[in-house]
């Protein structure tokens, strides 16, 4: 795990306004956040738990469950549909033996579709880990 919540609170000056920086630190450090450090981060910050818990799942990069090392994310958007995103979705889940949104036994990849990556020309797009 990473950081204890009250280093990366401090840290960041317990200001509400570094809410989404706070959140980031502590996924960072363990690629997943618990509902009960949302509370503490909510107590820390003097934040509603309604508003952290929003913020905690609009954004795709924070997640509530544990995820691979490795995210792996493949377009859904039409032109990558078209383009065969499908048999992409197909072709890793056969090799990871793991289903959309599921993470394989070792803990290592994770599997999501995605909306657009901004890259249809080269259709069907697919962002592994790290880009």
């Amino acid at each position: 795990m990473g950081l204890k919540i009250s280093e990366v609170t401090k840290y960041y000056k317990d200001k509400q306004e570094n809410l989404v920086q706070v959140l980031r630190e502590i996924h960072k450090g363990q690629n997943y956040i618990t509902s009960k450090q949302l509370e503490e981060v909510a107590q820390k910050l003097d934040i509603p738990l309604s508003k952290v818990y929003g913020v905690s799942t609009f954004y795709t990069l924070l997640s509530p469950k544990p995820k691979g090392k490795y995210v792996i994310k493949i377009c859904s958007s039409t032109p990558c549909y078209m383009a065969g995103s499908e048999n992409l979705l197909k072709y890793l889940k056969d090799k990871l033996k793991i289903q959309e949104g599921e993470t394989t036994a070792d803990g290592l990849f994770t599997l999501e579709m995605t909306s657009c990556l901004g890259i249809c020309a080269v259709a069907p797009a697919m962002m592994k880990p790290n880009d």
